[in-house]
């Protein structure tokens, strides 16, 4: 209890799909994990982001002698401030859940919105509220996603997300490839791994398209050339962007 924690690191090297099934990692008998996911968007306000979480989150209620449940989210057609959510979060969750809040793609949000979750964050840290936060955002440093985190420092665990090892990259392949019946040569691995320095996106994107390229080739076994053509396939279909980003890089 009072401790959150900020997962952070360049783009495309696994922060979302990491917080999609990091509640797979605890033992089975921890069946109270309860994690609430919520993406942010630019144009969010405080309120949007709160009403996002409180919509995700059950009340029972009783109407004329019936139990049912209704959202938190419709207590609430005014704007909600910082006190709102640490009340609500103190009493929405029994003693025995282990509730987590992910805010993903917390770089986008604007800086009020990080300023009040920042603020959230403490006051349910000072209070010891039976609720973890986490934030994902792409950034080099911590101080890239929260500009008051000195006096967060005591409450938040920095998680810094590393690009992937070789032995990991070379694991993605390895350990789906042999599902199909198929095989890849280590010529046609190691240039997948090369290229894709680290980020597992495309280590995914070169891997399936190399096995599909071998598919329609009427082959199990993966080879180079098929990689090549994975490159190709991969450029293809993402070629505007890829033209837009060049003219970024090279306009002066």
């Amino acid at each position: 209890k009072g401790k959150h924690a900020v997962l952070y690191g360049e783009r495309g090297v696994g922060e979302t799909s990491l917080v999609k099934v990091f509640r797979l990692l605890f033992p089975s008998i921890v069946s109270k994990v309860r994690v609430i996911r919520e993406q942010l968007n630019a144009d969010d306000t405080f309120s949007d982001v709160c009403r996002k979480i409180f919509r995700d989150i059950e009340v029972l209620v009783r109407e004329e002698g019936e139990e049912k449940k209704i959202s938190a989210a419709d207590f609430y057609d005014r704007e909600i401030t910082a006190d709102d959510v640490r009340r609500e979060l103190a009493i929405s969750f029994s003693s025995n859940e282990i509730p987590a809040i992910v805010l993903d793609e917390f770089d986008r949000a604007g800086p009020e919105v990080r300023r009040l979750i920042a603020n959230v964050i403490k006051d349910l840290s000072d209070d010891a509220v039976n609720v973890t936060v986490i934030l994902v955002g792409v950034s080099d440093d911590i101080g890239g996603l929260l500009s008051e985190h000195q006096s967060l420092r005591r409450c938040l665990e920095q998680i810094p997300m590393p690009r992937m090892s070789t032995d990991e990259m070379k694991e993605i392949i390895t350990k789906r490839i042999p599902r199909l019946g198929m095989k890849i040569d280590n010529d046609a691995l190691w240039k997948i791994i090369t290229l894709s320095r680290g980020l597992p996106s495309y280590v995914h994107l070169l891997g399936l398209y190399s096995a599909q390229a071998a598919i329609e080739n009427r082959r199990l076994l993966i080879t180079e050339s098929n990689v090549d053509f994975a490159i190709k396939r991969a450029l293809e279909k993402s070629q505007e962007s890829v033209k837009t980003d060049y003219a970024s890089a090279v306009h002066t």
